[in-house]
C-alpha cells in the first residue's frame, strides 16, 4: 500500500473552500427532493433503483448529500435513487453529508458532482445549470422561449411531446453558438409553425437541420412567406424517410438527406433556385 501524496504544480488553490461540511445519519422521512434542478425518477431510474435496492449493501452505498432548507428538512443535492432505494428495502435513515448552500449552490453542487456521469441526462445537468444561473444554460432558456419552446424536464418518447416541446436544450446551445441568438430563435419559430397538434418535430436533428439551412441562405431569412412554406413542411415525416434511405448502401447522411429535403421545400415554396 501507499500514502496519499499531493500532485505537485499546476494547481492553484481558491480562497475560500466554503463552510466544512458535516456527517450525520437523517431519517429519509427528513429527506425532500427540489424540483427546481432535479427531475423525477422516471422509467430507466426506477430500473436503476431496482437494481440498487435489489444489491444493497453499505459497502457500496455512498454518504448522500444534502443541504439543510426551511422546515426542519434536508435537500437531496445528490443521491436521490439510492436513498429511494434504501426505503424500497425498507431502511429509514442513510448516513449523509450535510453542507451549507442556498438553492442555486445547491443546483451547482449537483452540476458539478454529476456532470462527468454517464446516468445524469444533459436534460437534468442543463436544468441544475439553469438553476445555478450558468449564462449558457440562461441563454438557452432565453431563446427557446422567444422561438416558443418549452425544454421539457426529462426524456420521454418523441412522440409524447407536445407541440412547441422539445428534449434538445443542447443542440440549442449549439446553434447558438455556431448561428447566433437571432438564427436559432428563427429556426425554433419555423418549426413550431410546422407541427401538428401532435407535436414531435423539434427533435435535435431537425433543428441542427433547420437551422443549417436557414444560414446557408440568408435571402430566406428575410422572405416574409417562411413562416408559411413551414406549415407545409412534415419534419418529423422528412426525417423519417431520410433515416430510412440513409439506410441503403451508398446513400449519403440522414442529416445531408433532411437538409437536402427542406430545401427543396423551402425553394418550391419560395420560387428560390434550387441548390444542388
Amino acid at each position: 500500500m501507499r500514502p496519499i501524496e499531493p500532485v505537485k504544480g499546476g494547481v492553484t488553490p481558491p480562497e475560500h473552500f466554503g463552510p466544512v461540511p458535516e456527517l450525520r445519519w437523517l431519517a429519509i422521512s427528513q429527506l425532500v427532493v427540489d424540483e427546481t434542478y432535479q427531475r423525477e425518477i422516471g422509467g430507466p431510474g426506477k430500473t436503476n433503483v431496482r437494481a440498487i435496492a435489489s444489491n444493497f449493501s453499505w459497502m457500496k452505498f455512498a454518504p448522500v448529500v444534502v443541504c439543510p432548507v426551511q422546515g426542519g428538512a434536508y435537500a437531496i443535492v445528490d443521491g436521490q435513487h439510492r436513498t429511494t432505494a434504501a426505503l424500497t428495502i425498507g431502511i429509514d435513515s442513510v448516513p449523509c453529508l450535510i453542507i451549507q448552500a442556498d438553492r442555486k449552490q445547491q443546483a451547482e453542487s449537483f452540476r458539478a458532482i454529476n456532470a462527468g456521469t454517464v446516468k445524469v441526462n444533459r436534460l437534468a445537468i442543463y436544468r441544475a445549470s439553469r438553476a445555478a444561473g450558468d449564462p449558457e444554460a440562461l441563454a438557452i432558456d432565453a431563446a427557446s422561449r422567444a422561438g416558443g419552446v418549452t425544454i421539457v424536464a426529462s426524456y420521454m418518447a418523441s412522440k409524447d411531446l407536445k407541440p412547441g416541446e422539445t428534449m434538445a436544450s443542447g443542440t440549442v446551445g449549439k446553434c447558438l453558438a455556431q448561428y447566433g441568438r437571432d438564427l436559432t430563435v428563427l429556426a425554433l419559430k419555423t418549426i413550431v409553425t410546422s407541427e401538428s397538434e401532435q407535436g414531435g418535430a423539434l427533435q435535435a436533428k431537425i433543428i441542427a437541420a433547420v437551422a443549417a439551412v436557414l444560414y446557408d441562405n440568408p435571402a430566406w431569412r428575410e422572405d416574409a412567406r417562411l413562416t408559411g412554406a413551414f406549415k407545409n413542411i412534415d419534419l418529423a415525416g422528412e426525417m423519417e424517410e431520410a433515416f430510412f434511405k440513409a439506410k441503403k448502401p451508398g446513400a449519403a447522411k440522414a442529416a445531408d438527406l433532411l437538409y437536402c429535403a427542406i430545401v427543396r421545400h423551402l425553394d418550391a415554396a419560395l420560387r428560390r433556385k434550387a441548390i444542388a
